[in-house]
């Protein structure tokens, strides 16, 4: 049998920029009171993928060579802060982003080169925050809604890694520049 790599467990997502993750830093101490596990500001970003284990980079980059193809740069913006994945059961602190027809282009081009499906709807957003189910009827009395109104350039997608389920420390793998000029990644 052919030994194979070990596999990594790797999403793609946004890397966002530095002035964005000090915002959230600053969202994050105005809810220093909340039973939270605050996320570190250097593994903020916006996923676009779900983890999954990948076995082979070089496979999953060439998909994501494939999926950036005639893609342009566009504006995230980032609309609210609120509690998700609901008001009811909250689980994260998430900035939620604004839907637009550039982030599910770009979302619906990397299922189509990963050919795959997800079972929830695309929600993009940032989590700055988890918590568990046990603090569930301390947070319902503890509002945190706040409009937002920031906003970010989208220059390039990224391939992470992550660490065990629930841990910190993510590594970008690869870059790739937007608009990608199909040659290797940054």
């Amino acid at each position: 049998m052919k030994n194979l790599k070990p596999s990594r467990r790797v999403y793609v997502g946004i890397k966002v920029t530095d002035e964005i993750a000090e915002a959230c830093v600053k969202l994050q101490s105005d809810m220093a009171d909340l039973p939270a596990k605050f996320i570190p500001p250097e593994d903020i970003h916006v996923t676009l993928l779900a983890p999954w284990d990948m076995v082979s980079q070089s496979f999953v980059e060439e998909r994501l060579r494939k999926a950036l193809r005639g893609m342009k740069r566009f504006t995230l913006k980032f609309e609210r802060l609120a509690y998700g994945p609901s008001k009811m059961h909250p689980r994260l602190a998430w900035i939620q982003c604004t839907p637009s027809s550039e982030t599910n282009a770009l979302k619906k081009s990397l299922l189509a080169a990963f050919k795959t499906k997800e079972s929830v709807p695309f929600v993009p957003h940032m989590t700055i925050a988890r918590f568990t189910a046990k603090d569930e009827e301390k947070l319902t009395h503890r509002p945190i809604e706040k409009p937002l109104a920031w906003s970010m350039s989208v220059e390039s997608v990224e391939l992470f890694s992550s660490p065990h389920k629930g841990g910190a420390g993510y590594k970008v793998l690869s870059s790739f520049p937007i608009p990608f000029d199909g040659l290797t990644p940054r």
